[in-house]
């Protein structure tokens, strides 16, 4: 199948934020005074949605948002340390000069996303959709393919966490599976993506007829 319109996330799936997100989480457990987190439930978490990490650790979901917004404060000033993985401003260029068209939903803000990305890379994108709430993808997707115009058989989401495929899922889009996200793909491949994408440039080929 090849599609023509790429729906990214951005944590995870196009920037490598993950060890970044591990030493804040420690720094606001301490300043906090939140147990710190240990390195096995850091691999349990990597095979668990969000739904049930909050359910399994009891965490109040009022606090999500307050915690969201600390760690996009301390993003905003660490945004030297966030870089985008190794070759996928190629590929996002190599989709662009194909005519894919390209978007991206992510829960992170507009403006560190922009940074991240840069003027060159961001201008490559048609549709952003920035600060959407953790578990509002599926309207945000749906909101796409109607401004596009895209039907969804054409359309492909990419990203790394189960919350990403599941709103694909209900939105009734293909989802792409990465590999070099927070989600371990085992995990990933469980939830049946229709692709599977060991690394960034084999999401060339579910774009690009050879």
């Amino acid at each position: 199948m090849t599609y023509k319109l790429a729906i990214f996330d951005f944590d995870g799936t196009l920037a490598d934020t993950f060890p970044w997100l591990v030493s804040i989480i420690s720094r606001l457990a301490a300043e906090q005074n939140y147990e710190p987190i240990t390195n096995t439930q850091l691999e349990e978490f990597r095979t668990l949605g969000v739904r049930k990490i909050i359910k399994k650790y009891k965490f109040p979901y009022w606090k999500i948002p307050i915690i969201a917004k600390d760690i996009q404060k301390k993003m905003q000033e660490d945004i030297h340390k966030i870089q985008l993985f190794e070759d996928i401003e190629k590929v996002l260029h190599n989709l662009s000069q194909h005519e894919v068209q390209l978007a991206l939903v992510s829960s992170n803000e507009m403006s560190i996303i922009q940074k991240v990305l840069g003027k060159e890379i961001s201008a490559l994108f048609t549709f952003y959709e920035c600060g959407v709430s953790m578990f509002s993808k599926q309207a945000k997707f749906k909101k796409i393919l109607k401004v596009s115009g895209m039907d969804e058989t054409e359309t492909l989401c990419i990203g790394d966490e189960i919350r990403d495929i599941q709103a694909a899922h209900k939105a009734n889009i293909p989802f792409g599976a990465v590999a070099w996200g927070y989600t371990k793909i085992e995990t990933l491949i469980s939830y049946t993506p229709q692709e599977v994408f060991q690394s960034v440039f084999d999401i060339n080929q579910a774009f690009i007829t050879q």
